[in-house]
């Protein structure tokens, strides 16, 4: 069953990270944005063309370009939303079939005239457990458990998206944490269940 949480009828604080290119400082800012609708359960949020997006299972939500309100959108999830890896102008959702937490499908979310439109990935080569994903230039990268326990990452080249996912070896043993992408790298997060925590 997925798990949501509600977002306090209080304005949420959005955090804005700005950082300069060549320096190594980050300056954080927040801004108070509507709270959702009391009833609306969310278990991720996303930016998708800088644009704040709400997404729960079963219902999605972006902030108007002025920030002053939520625009019901159309597309569903159906599912469980396992993570969420995040492009300049697309968000990419991993998703695992109803009744299971293991990520199998993703999709490609996108503002078209506005509104939130998807499309349906390649299928993962196979379900994961614990998935997480990043996005570097035009590179989707997922990692997570197999059914065997071993630690994974896959690859999906966004431009050609027909040539399939790519496995990569020399993962870490353990539990993905986290994974993000910065400059021309991926960085994973890897518990291994020791006494010194994720590293």
């Amino acid at each position: 069953m997925s798990q949501g949480f509600r977002l306090p009828v209080a304005c949420l604080l959005l955090l804005l990270a700005v950082a300069g290119r060549t320096e190594s400082l980050v300056a954080v800012t927040t801004e108070a944005v509507p709270p959702l609708p009391p009833s609306v359960a969310v278990s991720r949020l996303a930016a998708i063309d800088a644009r704040l997006l709400a997404l729960g299972p079963a219902s999605s939500w972006l902030l108007d370009e002025a920030g002053e309100s939520w625009v019901r959108q159309d597309w569903r999830p159906g599912s469980s939303i396992v993570a969420i890896g995040v492009g300049e102008t697309r968000t990419y959702v991993l998703l695992s079939r109803p009744g299971d937490l293991r990520a199998e499908r993703v999709a490609a979310l996108q503002l078209v005239g506005g509104r939130l439109a998807s499309k349906a990935l390649e299928t993962l080569p196979q379900p994961l457990e614990n998935a997480e994903a990043a996005v570097l230039r035009e590179t989707l990268y997922v990692v997570g458990s197999e059914e065997t326990g071993t630690l994974t990452m896959w690859s999906l080249d966004l431009l050609d998206a027909g040539t399939g996912w790519t496995e990569h070896g020399n993962v870490p043993a353990g539990r993905a944490v986290l994974v993000t992408a910065q400059n021309s790298s991926v960085q994973v997060v890897v518990d291994d269940g020791g006494s010194t925590g994720p590293r």
